[in-house]
This record gives structure tokens, sequence and C-alpha cells, in this order.
């Protein structure tokens, strides 16, 4: 029911005017400003539509107060609940409470998502890191291949040369004048074995050639085969041949 000419706010005691009228829907029945209330927004506009009845502050306190003396413990905390309140909501949640939970639920969802695509991500680092691993472990193995290969090689090449100085001869005494033309370091290697009663050739000769300074010489004779190196080496000893009894040129 619209208010009577003259009726004024039982809050600033002004006239009501033509801005939004609200009237107590309970014992006093007085009316009052819409912006004289103390309500929000939300709530004002679900009065003036009449999905919620408004109850002034006295009324509240007053039917407080009446269910106290009556109630029990159980019934004080739903007074103080109505207190707090001064207008009820009929059948409608509290749209503020919807649109709260609906936004955590979106979040919810988008940390989970994020969260897969997190999973997803620290998956393939994983596949790619144990890809390098097995990557390492391959190279480590080829690094030690190598390194057992180097020492196999550095042992034979150790054993070859061994082998190169237990069939080496050093002939001392040479004349510079026996020494004037190539390969005569051979032939008198071939004269002195042929002296000694054995049979040498070139071919037997891997190295033969002249060292020394000025003067008498020497000749390095490294033989193929060490058993023609101690063969000659035994002959030679036995025939006890010298430089000076044996005329090479």
């Amino acid at each position: 029911m619209a208010p009577r000419g003259g009726i004024k706010c039982k809050v600033c005691d002004n006239k009501l005017g033509k801005g939004l009228r609200i009237q107590c829907n309970a014992k006093c029945k007085r009316w009052f400003h819409g912006n004289c209330i103390d309500e929000k927004k939300e709530t004002l506009k679900k009065i003036e539509q009449g999905k919620l009845k408004y109850k002034c502050k006295s009324c509240s306190k007053t039917e407080v107060k009446a269910r106290s003396k009556d109630s029990s413990s159980e019934n004080e905390s739903s007074s103080q609940s109505e207190e707090s309140s001064s207008a009820t909501e009929e059948d409608d949640e509290d749209p503020e409470k919807q649109n709260t939970l609906a936004d955590v639920m979106r979040k919810l969802i988008k940390m989970e998502k994020q969260n897969k695509e997190l999973i997803k991500k620290y998956q393939r680092q994983e596949q790619i890191n144990q890809e390098l691993r097995e990557e390492i472990e391959i190279l480590r193995q080829d690094q030690q291949k190598l390194k057992d290969a180097i020492k196999t090689t550095s042992h034979k090449t150790n054993l070859t040369d061994q082998e190169h100085l237990e069939n080496n001869v050093i002939i001392s005494g040479i004349a510079e004048d026996d020494l004037k033309n190539p390969n005569d370091e051979k032939k008198i290697v071939v004269k002195i074995a042929k002296f000694c009663d054995v049979d040498i050739n070139e071919a037997d000769m891997e190295k033969c050639y002249q060292i020394g300074n000025n003067g008498k010489k020497q000749i390095k004779l490294v033989f193929r085969d060490k058993e023609k190196k101690e063969l000659f080496m035994s002959k030679r000893k036995e025939s006890q041949i010298t430089t000076k009894n044996l005329k090479l040129t």
C-alpha cells in the first residue's frame, strides 16, 4: 500500500517524496527512505521487487527479546542471527555466495589444467635427461675403448722398439774412405758376414747406415730376423775378425 501524503521517514524525519520508500513488514508498519536504512543495494532492489520483506531494527530487536524469554539455547543462536539482519530472504540463496563458489571452481579447474601441463613438461624433460644420460654413457664407453686401444698400441710399439734394439748391431772402426759410395755400408756387412762364414744378403737387413764423426766411422745394422743377428754375432766372435785384419777395399 502506497503511503499517504505528508508521511515522514522515521529515520531522517523528512517527507518521503518520490524516491524509494520502504515500509516495515512487522508490527510498527512505519515508512523509511530507501537511502536511510542500512541495507546493501542488492537487498534494496529485492525489497523493491517484492522478493524480500523488510523488518526495521526496532521490530527486530523487540521480537528477539520476546523470543529470548521462552526459547532454549538453540533459539538464542537463531535470534542473534535474526538481530544481525533486518531483511530475510525467501526461497533464493545469496547470489554473492553463488558467484564466489563459481569463481573458486573456475580457479580450481584452471589450476588442475596447469598442473597437468607441468607434469607433461616434467615427463618430457625427464625423457630428454634419460637420453642424455644414455649418450654420455656411450661416450664414456667409447672413451674407455680409445684409452685401451692407445694402451695396446703403445705396448705393441714398445715391443717393436725393443725387438729393433735386440736386433741392432754396431760395427766400429770403419775408415771414412771405405764409406764413400751409396750402399757401401751393406757391402761391408756382407763382406764381414762372408768372412765369418755366415750367409747374409741385403734382404736380411731392415736398416743399415753409417754413424759417427769424421775419421773412424760406425755402421748401425738392424736385422730383420733375430736369429740371423745372433748367428752373425756368434760367428763374428769366433772368427775374432777386426777391421784391421779385414781388407774392405
